[in-house]
């Protein structure tokens, strides 16, 4: 479209600045890391590729990485994971994974 602009970096979703503003995670992009965000903002992670073409019953892992998580509070933490694919041909495609990290507050941050 007229006068867009594609953002080919992970960026926070406040994009009231320009340039947008670069993260890694949600905290980049909350106070008091980031001064212009606000509480709400969230890191709209970008994967660093162009294009992929699949066949039909064709599959690709996007993401491959393991994160170690240790849940220190008294009670179970929820998690919720957003993703959204967008295609050129076949519609977009978004989905929800929710879970919970059990407590383990004998465990030292």
């Amino acid at each position: 479209m007229a006068n867009e602009i594609c953002l080919s970096s992970s960026h926070c979703s406040n994009l009231f600045f320009f340039p947008p503003i670069g993260c890694t995670s949600d905290r980049d992009c909350r106070p008091p890391r980031c001064r212009e965000c606000n509480p709400f903002d969230t890191c709209i992670q970008v994967l660093p590729l162009q294009q992929i073409f699949l066949c039909v019953g064709d599959s690709v892992d996007l993401v491959k990485s393991t994160i170690p998580v240790i849940d220190t509070l008294p009670a179970s933490a929820r998690v919720t994971d957003r993703w959204t694919a967008h295609t050129f041909n076949a519609g977009d495609d978004s989905d929800v994974v929710k879970y919970k990290i059990a407590p383990r507050p004998d465990v030292k941050p």
